[in-house]
């Protein structure tokens, strides 16, 4: 133990370095662990808020958040089993929402500058406050 020490002694500038480095390559796999157990939840959601007891997809369907619907024979035939007693169709998706007032609202700089009242200062005006008027 003695000879640990000495050794972590004498290689401290190499050693802190090390635990640093250690200590933040652990931070990221602990974010990256998190948006992946975020990503599960947010594409659980629906499945888990539903009364169904199976979900059928289309054969297609590449990712949850890529929905596609099944054919509507394919629900007729669903429906004619006796086990179900009803077929509700769901197509998921995602977008993303931009407000178009947010756009409207942001100028350009040069427009915001022309719209301004012109730049004069009084000669009453004292320096020492530097804001033009």
């Amino acid at each position: 133990m003695h000879y640990s020490l000495i050794t972590f002694w004498h290689e401290r500038q190499r050693f802190l370095p090390a635990v640093l480095a250690v200590a933040f390559s652990a931070l990221l796999i602990d974010l990256q662990g998190g948006l992946l157990v975020g990503l599960l939840e947010l594409m659980s959601t629906p499945v888990d808020h539903a009364a169904a007891d199976v979900w059928v997809g289309h054969p297609k369907v590449r990712s949850v958040d890529l929905g596609q619907p099944i054919p509507a024979e394919w629900r007729a035939r669903l429906a004619r089993q006796p086990e179900v007693t009803r077929v509700d169709p769901c197509v998921l998706g995602f977008a993303y929402w931009v407000r178009s007032s947010s756009f409207s609202s942001r100028t350009r700089p040069s427009e915001s500058r022309s719209r301004r009242a012109p730049m004069t200062r009084h000669a009453s005006a004292p320096r020492s406050a530097g804001r033009t008027q």
